[in-house]
């Protein structure tokens, strides 16, 4: 049996364990999903082997930061031994950063979120800097979507100043 085979089957990868490191509830336009609810996510999971997952909402940056990340924090509770959480953020709402990572934090999300396309915040705005120093000062996982040369350049200036936050760079690759 390749690779493919083994996850369609539903089985694990001998001595392996998969994590999912970027996933989403809910869809936006350019996106499709099966089923993208926590249950959904679960389901597909268990049907090709991954041991845990970290999600993060659409709606979190598409209609509202809070109920997005509300629902992600429901996903982790509804299953804690294998669904994780990341804190979408956005510096256009008034506590938007440091207290949304904050209150999410406390519930037992496990890393932080920055899309700047989808938040037309810039990875260096001024107004990321409190939320970066956090995550500096306790050693956050922070995602970030990287689509061009640009973003993963200006991502590149923010992890040289914060080197204690552990930066995912997302769709940098080729």
């Amino acid at each position: 049996m390749n690779f493919k085979e083994i996850l369609l089957s539903g089985n694990s990868l001998p001595d392996i364990d998969i994590y999912d490191m970027h996933a989403h509830i809910g869809t936006c336009k350019g996106t499709s999903s099966l089923d993208s609810s926590c249950d959904g996510i679960y389901k597909s999971m268990k049907n090709i082997g991954i041991k845990k997952t970290v999600v993060s909402s659409i709606s979190a940056f598409t209609a509202d930061l809070y109920s997005g990340n509300d629902d992600v924090v429901a996903a982790a509770e509804k299953y804690p031994d294998e669904i994780l959480g990341y804190v979408s953020v956005n510096a256009h709402y008034e506590n938007g950063t440091v207290d949304e990572v904050k209150r999410c934090l406390s519930k037992g999300i496990v890393g932080i979120k920055i899309h700047p396309d989808h938040t037309s915040v810039p990875i260096n705005d001024e107004r990321m800097i409190p939320l970066y120093e956090y995550a500096n000062e306790k050693g956050n996982i922070v995602l970030v979507h990287t689509y061009s040369l640009g973003g993963v350049c200006e991502l590149e200036k923010t992890v040289a100043k914060y080197p204690d936050a552990k930066f995912i760079f997302a769709h940098s690759g080729k």
